[in-house]
């Protein structure tokens, strides 16, 4: 993959754009953008379609990757070109559940899914968008969460978790949501 290119094409999407509808696999894209790449544009768009209370104030917005990821390269090239709401973007890894601290957004690596309940008890009901990636997190605690949907990269949404975290969605981000889940289960 050219991360160049990529990145050009990402700097130059308009803000009100998300790509919703890559493939993960299409001839066009195949050799072109990875599913990491994709997640990671989705990641960066999400600091612009949720509202956390708070953020006027603040000197960046913050996404934290729990452990080692394909997304924290893409994550830290796009935060080195782009800025959300006049404010620049930190990338951190984060390998124990101390290190977690209040990052606006916590992406869970499918690895790490199995400590869903460990973070949620680590980050008591922080303002922390938390982002996973395998199938089951949404309705485990995940306020997002990632689906493959025949190659595409989609996401689900937990409206009943959002609320609980003070965070609240923009219309526009729950019409893309492939399902939102408005109570717990």
């Amino acid at each position: 993959m050219n991360i160049k290119i990529f990145l050009f094409l990402i700097i130059f999407i308009p803000n009100n754009f998300l790509p919703m509808e890559f493939p993960k696999k299409s001839l066009f894209l195949e050799n072109f953008v990875k599913e990491y790449d994709l997640k990671a544009v989705f990641l960066y768009h999400f600091l612009r379609y949720f509202e956390w209370e708070g953020t006027e104030n603040i000197e960046f917005y913050e996404i934290a990757v729990f452990g080692k990821s394909e997304i924290t390269k893409t994550l830290k090239e796009i935060s080195e070109k782009k800025i959300v709401k006049g404010k620049k973007i930190k990338i951190r890894e984060i390998y124990d559940l101390e290190e977690i601290g209040n990052p606006h957004i916590l992406f869970i690596p499918r690895e790490k899914g199995k400590k869903i309940l460990e973070i949620i008890n680590k980050i008591n009901f922080k303002p922390i968008l938390i982002v996973g990636e395998e199938k089951g997190l949404l309705l485990k605690g995940a306020s997002v969460n990632f689906i493959l949907v025949e190659d595409m990269v989609k996401f689900e949404i937990n409206c009943a978790i959002l609320k609980k975290y003070g965070i609240k969605p923009s219309s526009q981000i729950l019409k893309l949501a492939i399902s939102v889940l408005e109570n717990e289960e």
